[in-house]
């Protein structure tokens, strides 16, 4: 004698049971693909362990950007060479000097010469260009940027 207002329950006892069950079955039939040795990695072919004698590293130009304040202008070093402030128009017809020079003696040994700038984090984007563009009328085509790190 059910009484038909009463409402229907669902026994989810034996259902959760056959849910888990199906999960341990997948979980324990799966196959882990192992990744040892499987990564891509692209490796510098130009430097690194290569057969026959070593190369020696190509020379540097080393132009030093840097400021000691915010009000003082940003002074140029060419290696430990100081040639003067950016303010000064003079100061970027010295580096175009050394940077001549440098270029012609390395044309003289054959060695690709490489320019590096280095700039100070206050040091005005401005002179970071200027610097560029002078490289570039001294025809060099491989520069390169070092950092110096921010301190906070």
């Amino acid at each position: 004698m059910s009484d038909e207002n009463e409402p229907v329950h669902l026994n989810m006892t034996p259902m959760i049971d056959v849910v888990f069950q199906l999960i341990v079955f997948f979980i324990v039939s799966m196959k882990f693909k192992s990744l040892d040795m499987k990564i891509e990695a692209e490796l510098p072919k130009e430097c690194g362990m290569v057969p026959g004698p070593a190369r020696p590293p190509d020379p540097k130009v080393d132009v030093r950007l840097r400021r000691a304040g915010r009000d003082s202008p940003t002074e140029i070093r060419v290696g430990s060479l100081s040639l003067g402030n950016a303010a000064d128009e003079s100061a970027w017809i010295r580096l175009k000097t050394c940077l001549d020079v440098a270029k012609a003696r390395a044309a003289d040994s054959s060695v690709r010469l490489i320019g590096e700038v280095d700039a100070a984090p206050a040091v005005a984007t401005a002179d970071v260009v200027h610097a560029l563009d002078v490289l570039h009328a001294a025809e060099f085509s491989d520069v390169r940027f070092t950092g110096t790190p921010l301190l906070r």
